[in-house]
């Protein structure tokens, strides 16, 4: 795992778990699994990966399903566009997790999420998503 992966392992909570000060670039801001399988299990099997979905870089201007699961990750509104308060939050993210807060949704970005999708999963947090599919 990269170091970026590996600031992050043992750490599963949701953004409304780790409370109000959740957004400060000084501490661990959790992503917000359980927040976004609400959409994702509304048009995917719930044994598909959330990370699997987002397989493009992503930067301004740019636009789409992804960026929106990107956004609800953070905890952001999901309009779908890439814009300057998305690579704020990435920023954010990106430099509580110990990486270069370049605001660019890159490889290194993707592997993060996918690593910290692994870990929810792990906790249990894939049958959020079943559970909402079947209901």
């Amino acid at each position: 795992a990269t170091s970026f992966a590996r600031a992050r392992r043992g750490r599963t909570t949701s953004r409304a778990d780790a409370g109000a000060d959740a957004t400060s670039p000084n501490d661990v801001a959790p992503l917000d699994f359980n927040g976004a399988i609400r959409a994702h299990a509304r048009t995917h099997d719930c044994a598909t990966p959330m990370s699997a979905t987002v397989v493009r870089d992503m930067a301004l201007g740019d636009g789409g399903t992804d960026v929106a699961l990107v956004q609800r990750l953070l905890g952001l509104r999901a309009s779908g566009v890439y814009d300057s308060m998305t690579a704020s939050a990435v920023r954010a993210w990106q430099r509580s997790r110990g990486a270069p807060a370049s605001g660019y949704f890159g490889a290194r970005a993707r592997e993060q999420v996918a690593a910290e999708e692994e870990l929810w999963r792990a906790a249990g947090g894939a049958g959020l998503g079943e559970y909402l599919r079947s209901g």
